[in-house]
């Protein structure tokens, strides 16, 4: 049984929220490139493979019971410990509501929340559901494939594949994208009082938005930091170094720059 201690309990780990389509992914690449880390590419799997709800990306506290979040420690700590490295860097788009329930399991981890223009975030969601829409056989298959292996360990590997079957989220979307039945409702989807919600349009966009910069407010300052895509673009060295700042210079190995303005704007 692991003894939980500082390093169980999040002390190294960094997890970057931000709406899909925000930048996320070349933000948590270029922060790896500069630390001595592992980068875990969206672990949904591992929060919600014992929850009762698998399908809507709002938790609620509730299920979390004491046995679900000691798990969820061991699955990060086994992670973390077979990366050899110093720090776990965490992509997590699927959790932007979720992070005060992230902060209990972990109290000792840093938060670093991605912004993007609520017009251009949207227009990057609608353009990557559009592609997944027209995509063929083959291009899912290689897709699901990818993100198996981003799992990086045989364990979480196995663990993806079957929750995947198991809870048809992505089965169940590919069968009416294949047998053209039903609306294909890609990306991460919310219900609040008994009504869903997907990021499909600016109204939902903004009520999703307003609820994360309420839970914002809830966390302790010195957690978290908020990064702008577009300041990032228009001064990287600028906005940069606030985030090396926040993590601690010390952390930082290298100053290896891997983004440029014309790859961010892209996202």
């Amino acid at each position: 049984m692991i003894q939980p201690n500082k390093n169980f309990l999040g002390q190294n780990y960094i997890f970057i929220f931000g709406f899909p389509g925000s930048g996320t992914t070349i933000f948590s690449e270029q922060l790896s490139k500069n630390l001595n880390s592992a980068l875990w590419l969206e672990p949904y799997f591992i929060w919600r493979k014992k929850l009762k709800n698998k399908y809507f990306d709002n938790f609620q506290p509730q299920e979390f019971t004491e046995k679900i979040i000691n798990q969820i420690r061991v699955d990060f700590y086994h992670f973390y410990k077979n990366s050899n490295k110093k720090i776990l860097i965490v992509k997590e788009p699927r959790n932007i509501l979720n992070f005060l329930i992230i902060k209990k399991i972990f109290p000792y981890s840093k938060f670093i929340f991605i912004r993007k223009n609520i017009k251009n975030n949207l227009r990057t969601i609608k353009k990557r559901i559009n592609n997944r829409k027209t995509q063929n056989f083959l291009f899912d298959i290689k897709d699901f494939f990818i993100k198996l292996n981003q799992q990086k360990y045989l364990r979480f590997i196995i663990l993806l594949f079957l929750y995947e079957l198991k809870n048809f989220d992505r089965i169940r979307e590919y069968f009416k994208k294949y047998s053209k039945l039903g609306k294909i409702n890609w990306g991460i989807k919310f219900k609040i009082k008994n009504k869903v919600y997907h990021l499909d349009s600016s109204q939902n966009f903004k009520l999703i938005e307003k609820m994360q910069k309420k839970k914002i407010k809830m966390l302790n300052r010195e957690d978290y930091i908020v990064v702008s895509l577009e300041k990032l673009a228009k001064n990287f060295n600028l906005e940069y170094s606030k985030v090396i700042n926040f993590i601690g210079k010390d952390k930082f190995k290298n100053r290896k720059i891997i983004l440029d303005k014309k790859r961010i704007i892209k996202q």
